[in-house]
């Protein structure tokens, strides 16, 4: 069960890095892909590797955590693979998001928040008093308000006035914020097994 939730963890990461990628990505530079996979794998790596040495520290076989580890490392990094390999074939290594991209922030904002919910119900130990989505919203919330000043400063980097930018940082920062605060007061499962 904790091995399919850290890789349901990874296929959203995957998919707000590509988001982002594209998002940010000025003309003339139509990489996104690439980027996305080269910031992606290698963080996701860690966190496998890192999932894999509590485990060994929690007293699991070393082996058997390791072939969890690549099997967790695999799905979502084949998945932010395909999206490089399609960003090359069909896009002209882009895509480059010039249209809607308030509906493809707050899509991007989703996953990221879906991810990192699904990560720390993984890591939350039983019987630990911080409750996940408490969790969740606490590394969440300050991560994305920094990916969205990001995001405003590109804006006034093309054109964009601060009047015409402050709007836009505020609905894109309160709707995934908004919903990784309502979740906080759902209620969490109390245990999950390993």
């Amino acid at each position: 069960m904790r091995s399919i939730r850290f890789i349901l963890a990874g296929i959203p990461l995957s998919g707000a890095a590509f988001l982002l990628c594209a998002l940010l990505a000025q003309p003339p530079h139509r990489v996104s892909g690439v980027v996305a996979a080269a910031i992606f794998c290698p963080l996701w790596f860690a966190l496998c590797a890192a999932n894999a040495l509590g485990g060994v520290a929690d007293g699991h076989s070393a082996r058997i955590e390791a072939g969890l580890a690549g099997a967790i490392f695999a799905g979502p990094a084949a998945v932010s693979l395909l999206l490089w390999w399609a960003s090359r074939t069909w896009w002209n290594d882009g895509p480059l998001i010039t249209a809607s991209r308030t509906a493809w922030v707050l899509t991007a904002g989703i996953l990221l928040w879906a991810g990192t919910a699904q990560l720390t119900a993984v890591w939350r130990t039983a019987g630990s008093p911080v409750r996940a989505m408490s969790a969740a919203a606490a590394v969440f919330s300050p991560l994305w308000a920094a990916v969205m000043v990001v995001n405003l400063l590109l804006g006034l980097s093309v054109g964009y006035t601060l009047m015409e930018e402050i709007p836009v940082l505020l609905v894109n920062l309160a709707v995934p914020v908004g919903v990784a605060l309502i979740a906080r007061t759902l209620p969490v499962q109390n245990r999950i097994r390993r």
